[in-house]
């Protein structure tokens, strides 16, 4: 998501390099800020809610994103804060489950397993995000945050 959206911002937009990465702001403040929240959230409520809440943004702020990439900054910046939120509250959510279902003493594998499986899907999403122009590029990563929502909620109802 991350290379298209530069991409869109330079190359669609006409930003320079640093211009693009200020540009990125309104994703990249929620995603160092939001986990603080994201905790507190799922140690009062349970992780469900922030993964639920944070899929939703993130099937929303690609959509955002596709619909409208000529849009000017204002627009595109809300999609880039929408997914920021989204990334904060569904990745710390994501760690607690995993890390929770863990058998004993398997915690840092589990999280470990985690983090290698979020590092294959950002490359596997680059390649593919790289093959398609701004608009499908974005309409792909909603998709597939949609896809993944789905499997969560189903997941969530036999457990």
């Amino acid at each position: 998501m991350l290379f298209a959206a530069t991409v869109l911002l330079q190359d669609g937009h006409g930003l320079t390099p640093l211009q693009a990465g200020l540009a990125f702001l309104p994703l990249t403040l929620p995603t160092a800020v939001g986990p603080v929240f994201t905790a507190r959230l799922v140690a009062a409520h349970g992780p469900r809610l922030p993964v639920l809440t944070g899929l939703v943004a993130l099937v929303t702020g690609p959509a955002l994103l596709a619909a409208s990439p000529t849009a000017p900054y204002s627009v595109l910046g809300a999609g880039l804060l929408v997914i920021g939120v989204g990334v904060s509250l569904t990745l710390p959510a994501l760690v607690t489950v995993v890390v929770a279902a863990a058998p004993p003493g398997t915690a840092g594998t589990a999280s470990g397993l985690l983090n290698a499986v979020r590092q294959t899907g950002a490359t596997l999403g680059i390649a593919v995000m790289g093959t398609l122009p701004g608009g499908p590029a974005f309409l792909c990563a909603a998709v597939i945050c949609g896809a993944a929502m789905l499997l969560w909620v189903l997941s969530s109802r036999r457990g």
